[in-house]
């Protein structure tokens, strides 16, 4: 019985400091859906210019917020009240497909419970990896871009 209060004591504390360091939010379930993701002309450019200007887009109200990974965040929402790295990944995602290019998204899980999850953006040309507010590119060369 202690053992069991001590578990949910610790549990409770956990909680108490995640919602702290990491400014946990509710986000409602009237979730809205949109037909496109950005507010920037990032059309008829090139992978690697593609991604930077997605990438400067996003910088302009970037910020990270644990949210559920089960909704999926409209623009709106995320400027408002942010995301985790599920939901940049998703909007990364949603931006890249809107303007024609394939792309991948990738978690790595560090545990049962934890993951990470970003996107790789890719064309004949090379591949984008898009991480919150960071990217790399690599060409199918050795020259590396952004």
């Amino acid at each position: 019985m202690i053992l069991k209060l001590g578990i949910i004591l610790t549990l409770i504390l956990l909680g108490v400091y995640i919602e702290e360091q990491y400014n946990v939010v509710d986000i409602p379930e009237e979730i809205f859906q949109q037909d496109t993701y950005t507010e920037v002309d990032c059309d008829n450019l090139t992978l690697f210019d593609t991604a930077t200007c997605l990438n400067e887009y996003v910088k302009t109200f970037y910020k990270y917020t644990i949210t559920n990974d089960n909704l999926t965040l409209s623009l709106e929402m995320l400027k408002e009240k942010g995301g985790d790295c599920n939901d940049w990944a998703m909007l990364y995602q949603r931006m890249f497909e809107d303007l024609n290019f394939t792309s991948k998204l990738e978690t790595i899980r560090i545990d049962e419970q934890f993951g990470h999850r970003f996107l790789i953006a890719y064309d004949e040309t090379g591949y984008c990896i898009l991480d919150l507010d960071t990217k790399s590119c690599r060409a199918y060369t050795n020259e590396r871009y952004g």
